[in-house]
């Protein structure tokens, strides 16, 4: 299972740490990269760090993680949402939370939000790829296509068009 870049946005120190230990002890495949607790600092922290996943309370030091997500004209990143307040359930579907797991936190039910979670990152991550090979080969007629090929101490690059023949060995 490949690593993942975490932050946690949580404004409660001892809710905070509970969550890093649970996730260091049921979910190893994630990389806490940043933690925030306010609005200011978590977009400060998710422009710079691009993870692949955010774990969000709602209630935050005098906003909530609604208003964070609004300074984003893009959501690159999965969010699970971390919280007390069932009353937001709906609301945090409607900006495509992977899922919503009440404080506090059981162990079985943050396993199974992470799962999601991964699984939803790598349908995206198998669609990028995908989509540049689908560009690369689209393009590979192109009269500027060039292949890089290794040479003992340098890089050649040419155009695909000039080749006639390519052989390698060993």
């Amino acid at each position: 299972m490949q690593t993942l870049n975490v932050i946690i946005v949580e404004d409660e120190f001892k809710l905070l740490e509970v969550l890093k230990i649970k996730l260091r002890k049921k979910c190893p495949h994630l990389h806490v990269v940043g933690e925030a607790n306010c609005v200011k600092d978590a977009y400060d922290l998710i422009v710079r760090q691009q993870p692949d996943l955010v774990f969000l309370d709602i209630a935050l030091i005098g906003e909530t993680s609604f208003d964070l997500l609004e300074k984003f004209d893009q959501v690159n990143f999965e969010i699970i949402f971390i919280t007390s307040y069932s009353e937001y359930a709906v609301q945090a579907f409607k900006v495509s939370a992977v899922d919503y797991v009440l404080k506090p936190i059981e162990n079985e039910e943050l396993v199974n939000a992470v799962s999601k979670a991964t699984k939803r990152i790598e349908v995206k991550q198998n669609n990028e790829n995908y989509h540049i090979l689908k560009h690369n080969l689209h393009n590979l007629g192109s009269s500027n296509s060039k292949i890089t090929i290794p040479g003992t101490e340098t890089y050649k690059f040419v155009k695909i068009a000039n080749l006639v023949r390519f052989e390698g060995w060993d």
